[in-house]
């Protein structure tokens, strides 16, 4: 499959943490994509911490596929 010059067949996912700056940098990482490369998939990745407030809800009023995980241990990692 080729990579068309406006994201067709790209898929991107945005990794971070559920911490404000992370929120903000994601969407402009996501807007950033959106304008240069708007048939592109983007989906979020955000390792959960123990935060009240919800820096992510921009995620869901733009459609973008959003997945909140817990942090993996250093042997689940290695296995």
């Amino acid at each position: 499959m080729k990579i068309s010059d406006i994201g067709n067949n790209l898929n991107i996912l945005i990794t971070c943490d559920f911490i404000p700056h992370h929120g903000w940098m994601s969407f402009l990482s996501w807007y950033s994509i959106y304008k240069n490369l708007p048939e592109s998939k983007v989906y979020i990745a955000c390792n959960r911490k123990l935060m009240i407030n919800n820096f992510f809800g921009w995620a869901r009023r733009c459609n973008v596929p959003f997945v909140l995980h817990k942090q993996m241990e250093i042997q689940e990692q290695i296995d």
